[in-house]
């Protein structure tokens, strides 16, 4: 009997261990919401709440689907757009143009045309497909604001690494619709993902942004951004009114009287007055292109959501949800770092405009399919995790082996 045993033991403890092996993909569906109370009508002090941001990896599902991919051209900064009448400078006509010895222009000879490649329809598709993604911002901080909703439209092909669910997978949806009638909630972002959930040393977090995007105003540390004031060009007239002034600032014009005369000695003392003035003055410049500048992407809401897998599943969340308000400038260490922060002065107002943050950050050990709730007097999430079977993978072509002649 125990040597039937010892025979059956590797039979037992493999069939315990291959629905485990099954059950290590999972479908994780998140539902993050704010509330719309003003965060000044609520008793609590947010300010003293300690927070600090994770250091772990992160892994972000999201960006595929909204950015252009990394392959992608880099594309033309936008030209200035000329006046209609205006003809292009000489020097721009003649660029790269030769001359015969009788003064005419020689024509460039005609180099032929590279051949058009040929594409499968398949390979057309992609690369129409491609041509598409690549319309894409390249960055969040292109963006201003986030769909509630992330969804892909279609699956891969295969579960060979992490990706994010399409819409008809979600079942969170009858959560968002009470969140939207209640009125005293709105959901920010509603979103899924299938992975091959392990350890916790091997997990990283996932990274997830919804809402606004507060960039364009504020820096991440809550400030506006610096005002940059425009050069003033009739202040500086007006400060080279004097003979003083403009003698110091031109060259020569303590010249006497008698020396400047004629219209030349009038004109070069105006081109000297000008380049006094604009120093950095490049007339090829009006014309050129100009790239556009985004500042960096301050979203509305930030989350990190770490799962992991021991006997139990894991869920560590810290999220972060920005609220613009206004700031008492007695809250702020000295009056020069608000002066730069913000170009507001201290006597201007009793108060600045500011980027509140506020923090969650739980831990909890739940059961798969269950659906559970992280609370914050600001801010929620709704999480639920449901084992999933991954699809076989897909196995390469292999060539077709030629009938061998008997």
């Amino acid at each position: 009997m125990s040597k039937l045993k010892h025979l059956l033991a590797p039979i037992i403890i493999s069939s315990l261990i291959a629905p485990a092996a099954h059950a290590r993909w999972f479908e994780v569906e998140i539902l993050l919401f704010s509330r719309t109370q003003d965060p000044t009508q609520i008793d609590e002090d947010f300010e003293n709440i300690e927070f600090t941001q994770s250091s772990i990896r992160k892994l972000d599902l999201i960006a595929p689907m909204l950015l252009a991919p990394s392959d992608c051209p880099e594309p033309e900064p936008i030209a200035v757009p000329v006046e209609e009448g205006a003809e292009a400078p000489i020097d721009t006509l003649e660029a790269g143009v030769e001359y015969d010895e009788f003064g005419f222009p020689i024509e460039a000879p005609i180099e032929p045309a590279e051949p058009e490649v040929v594409m499968t329809p398949e390979e057309r598709v992609a690369h129409e497909q491609w041509l598409s993604e690549c319309t894409k911002p390249r960055s969040y901080d292109e963006l201003s604001q986030l769909p509630v909703t992330m969804t892909q439209h279609v699956l891969p092909p295969d579960d060979s690494s992490p990706y994010l669910l399409t819409p008809e997978l979600l079942q969170l949806n009858d959560a968002v619709a009470k969140l939207n009638r209640s009125g005293s909630y709105k959901p920010m972002l509603h979103t899924g993902w299938r992975m091959d959930i392990t350890s916790k040393r091997s997990m990283p977090a996932i990274k997830l942004v919804g809402g606004q995007n507060f960039g364009s105003r504020y820096t991440s540390d809550g400030w506006e951004h610096a005002i940059e004031e425009p050069q003033d060009i009739e202040n500086n007239i007006e400060t080279l009114d004097d003979s003083e002034a403009l003698g110091a600032a031109v060259p020569g014009a303590q010249e006497t009287d008698t020396e400047l005369v004629g219209p030349s000695a009038t004109t070069d003392g105006l081109d000297m007055l000008g380049d006094a003035l604009l120093p950095n003055w490049d007339e090829s410049s009006i014309n050129a292109p100009v790239p556009e500048v985004f500042n960096p992407a301050v979203w509305e809401l930030d989350a990190d959501v770490r799962v992991w897998l021991a006997t139990w599943l894991h869920i560590d969340t810290q999220i972060t949800l920005r609220r613009s308000g206004r700031k008492s400038p007695q809250e702020i260490s000295s009056t020069d770092e608000q002066t730069v922060s913000t170009g507001t002065l201290v006597s201007d107002a009793a108060t600045v405009p500011y980027l509140y943050q506020y923090h969650l950050d739980q831990f909890r050990r739940v059961r798969s399919k269950e659906i559970h709730y992280f609370d914050h007097p600001l801010m929620g999430m709704i999480i639920q995790i449901r084992p999933y079977e991954k699809r076989p993978d897909i196995e390469p072509n292999t060539p077709n082996k030629m009938p061998v002649a008997e």
